[in-house]
């Protein structure tokens, strides 16, 4: 071998072995975040949990009566079969939202200027949180007697519209 081969051996098998690290350390962390991931707290608790698609025809549920009547329907229905503890609805699954909002929101907080929000929304049956064990940091969770216009926030959203202020009891608007 002449002496240039021996080098451009030498420089492939050195630059052969820093590909094969770095790949190595790449994976390494690839692996160590999907660990990570799965010890995150999902803020429900998903143990012990049967999860049921129920379609319903868009053209028979298409306002929020149809729709929660249809919920009942379904809900009276698997009531009978499922012989679980607790049953409770949602349009969509936890992190599955199924309506966008945005537009212009403004709050009860006085001088509060109005500000342009972008929420995804899920409607839930009442018992919603306390079936998937959603711990609430403040205020309560949904009544039977709520009407369509009760809404629990989160805290990003709560900080945003009222900061330095306590959210519960406030009033939103959207668009007037």
């Amino acid at each position: 071998q002449t002496r240039t081969a021996r080098v451009a051996t030498r420089a492939l098998l050195v630059s052969q072995i820093a590909l094969a690290c770095t790949l190595l350390a790449g994976a390494t962390l690839l692996v160590r975040s999907f660990v990570t991931l799965a010890r995150q707290d999902l803020g429900f608790d998903p143990r012990g949990f049967l999860t049921i698609g129920v379609q319903v025809n868009r053209r028979i549920a298409r306002d929020q009566p149809s729709r929660l009547a249809a919920a009942a329907f379904a809900d009276q229905a698997i009531r009978g079969i499922s012989g679980g503890r607790d049953l409770a609805w949602s349009f969509g699954s936890p992190g599955q939202f199924q309506e966008l909002y945005g537009g212009l929101w403004t709050t009860d907080a006085p001088g509060a200027p109005a500000g342009q929000v972008t929420l995804q929304i899920q409607s839930v049956a009442p018992n919603f949180f306390s079936v998937y064990g959603v711990p609430l940091r403040a205020g309560r969770a949904f009544e039977p007697g709520d009407d369509s216009h009760a809404v629990v926030i989160d805290e990003t959203m709560a900080r945003l519209l009222w900061p330095q202020q306590d959210p519960i009891g406030r009033t939103i608007t959207l668009d007037g």
